[in-house]
């Protein structure tokens, strides 16, 4: 079985390299232009300038699909150590290109040479007379057109190659441990097996890198076409192109951050007490950092149940990652000053029972554990990813938690002051009530990101119809600007209330607080849970739903920034209520 499966990656491989062949072989043919190129430049610099006679010249247009490209010719004589030669080489590099002006350029020089002798000058072989050339000079632009090329198919190609052949012994390995432990699958990776996670600083920095060079390899030429193609030609709709170079920037700043932190902090690693993580059990280990940590407000830990799943097919393939569960940890900076030295973060979370576990047995529908360490730092933060083993074992167990005295390094869960700077006001009532009030824009930051995307969109949309788009595109573009506007008045203005007491729960929630007053008696409330709401980013917020006995769902707070809040508020209204409830 196990020999049945690594012929099945060999083959695998064999049509992996087979599919990077191309890409590298004309990677390599580019690199070869390029080189033969500058060593023609450079040997050229000693040819003798000799006077040439101008005859002919032509600039030839040749029409593509989409492109024209121009070409142009002449013919020229000139005299050498007393022998009379016939030259047609005009430049460098020889065919039609639409790379900048330089043909343009050179068949306007050529052709307004005055008077009708047409006399020039061209550069003469010494060692072979009978060869000569009218511009010697490099062509930057054309030159350009070669790196990239070298560096994107080339790249892509060997990368390709480089990949398999590095990852074949692993994959080997891999696929034996599954053959040897097929009913433990913690034990079917070799960094899972030994507990030693990497976090994948160093992969991040060379993905940001590669992807960075890819994208503006790919999108800086338009910033020698684009001006052409506005200023001369009128094409405005050609600036939307623009989008794709500052994209590009923002790559740019991506990979210089992954350097500095790489430079910063390198390689950091999680060792983990036992493996697997449990479903139902404990998380624990020890992060590495390699350097001391001085964060400005402490660190936090998050613990993130991810599902990465691809939908579409073909160019309309797109990848997502939903957070299933998130719970996060601080710890004070005080922790840290006790011991300047400190390389070390402890780790220890209770992964729920009924959460799911690790499977990558489908590549387009994927479940894993992420941990993340993140600490404010001088200069640039410390950020760490590590993709952790967690399965449901014999050890899990639906009862399980953590106590207060195996978590001393972690800052208490303080309710008060944990509810007020989530922005959510409640007051006690006489005889055990609770009023709540979740005020408009408790989160200004998610909501002015989400304002600024809006703003950016509809310029998009304004820009289009300036520039008299198709129909369709701005259509569609408005359908999602809507959807934004409606997050944007949601996150800026939504506000919900809360009125507690022993008989009864009264909810209102709206835009602005409006909305229909709900009433629900004590005898028709069936549960209260915290579930999974918006997610930001990597960031996931909680709401508390209301199940009646009736089976309708109703949601009376959303926006809640940790589960841990959300349950604090759950709790405090199932103390308010009476215990006839049956909550």
């Amino acid at each position: 079985m196990a020999r049945n499966i690594l012929s099945k990656d060999k083959s695998t491989l064999g049509c992996l390299t087979l599919f990077a062949l191309p890409f590298a072989a004309v990677g390599t043919f580019t690199a070869f232009l390029m080189v033969t190129s500058l060593w023609e430049w450079y040997s050229m610099q000693s040819w003798h300038e000799t006077p040439a006679h101008i005859e002919q010249v032509h600039l030839v247009s040749n029409n593509g699909d989409s492109s024209e490209t121009r070409n142009v010719t002449v013919s020229y004589k000139y005299s050498y150590q007393g022998n009379e030669y016939n030259g047609s080489r005009v430049g460098l590099h020889s065919g039609s290109d639409n790379i900048g002006k330089w043909q343009q350029r050179t068949y306007n020089e050529l052709k307004g040479l005055p008077g009708g002798k047409k006399q020039f000058r061209c550069y003469v072989n010494p060692k072979n007379p009978s060869e000569a050339i009218l511009y010697r000079d490099l062509r930057w632009e054309r030159l350009g057109f070669y790196a990239l090329f070298t560096l994107v198919f080339g790249g892509f190609g060997y990368g390709l190659v480089i990949f398999g052949l590095r990852g074949r012994k692993k994959w080997q390995t891999e696929e034996l441990l599954k053959a040897e432990h097929p009913d433990e699958p913690w034990k079917q990776k070799t960094e899972w097996l030994s507990g030693r996670i990497r976090s994948g600083s160093k992969a991040k920095l060379t993905g940001a890198v590669l992807f960075a060079v890819f994208w503006n390899a790919i999108s800086a030429p338009l910033l020698f076409v684009l001006p052409e193609e506005v200023l001369e030609k009128g094409n405005k709709p050609a600036l939307i192109g623009l989008l794709f170079p500052l994209v590009g920037l923002g790559l740019i700043f991506w990979a210089v951050k992954s350097y500095l932190q790489w430079k910063k902090f390198g390689e950091s690693y999680f060792v983990m007490d036992k493996v697997p993580g449990i479903l139902g059990g404990p998380l624990s280990g020890v992060i590495h950092t390699g350097v001391p940590l001085v964060p400005e407000s402490g660190l936090s830990l998050t613990l993130n149940c991810v599902n990465r799943y691809t939908s579409g097919s073909g160019k309309n393939r797109s990848t997502t990652e939903k957070i299933l569960h998130q719970e996060s940890r601080q710890i004070p900076r005080e922790w840290f000053l006790k011991d300047l030295s400190r390389q070390t973060i402890p780790v220890i979370f209770a992964v729920p029972f009924e959460a799911r576990q690790t499977d990558q047995s489908d590549t387009d529908n994927q479940i894993f554990w992420r941990l993340e360490a993140k600490a404010k730092q001088q200069g640039v933060d410390y950020e760490a990813q590590f993709e952790l083993p967690v399965f449901k074992t014999e050890d899990s167990s639906a009862d399980f938690s953590l106590s207060p005295y195996e978590t001393p390094q972690y800052q208490e869960f303080e309710p008060v002051s944990s509810l007020l700077r989530e922005g959510i006001l409640y007051t006690p009532k006489t005889g055990g009530g609770l009023s709540y009030l979740f005020p408009m824009a408790r989160f200004k930051g998610a909501a002015a990101g989400l304002t600024i995307m809006w703003i950016i969109w509809t310029g998009a949309i304004v820009f289009m119809i300036n520039l008299g788009a198709p129909f369709i595109f701005p259509a569609l573009f408005t359908i999602f600007d809507l959807l934004i506007l409606y997050g944007v008045l949601d996150l800026w203005f939504y506000k919900s209330e809360l009125d507690i007491d022993s008989q009864m729960l009264r909810f209102r929630g709206g835009l602005f607080g409006g909305g229909q007053s709900q009433i629900f008696t004590i005898e028709e409330l069936k549960t209260l849970h915290a579930e999974r709401g918006m997610q930001a980013g990597t960031k996931l917020y909680y709401r508390i739903i209301l199940t009646a006995k009736d089976g309708k769902k109703h949601t009376l707070a959303k926006r809640l920034s940790s589960k841990q809040i959300a349950n604090e508020v759950i709790r405090q209204v199932l103390k308010a209520v009476s215990s006839r409830s049956g909550l």
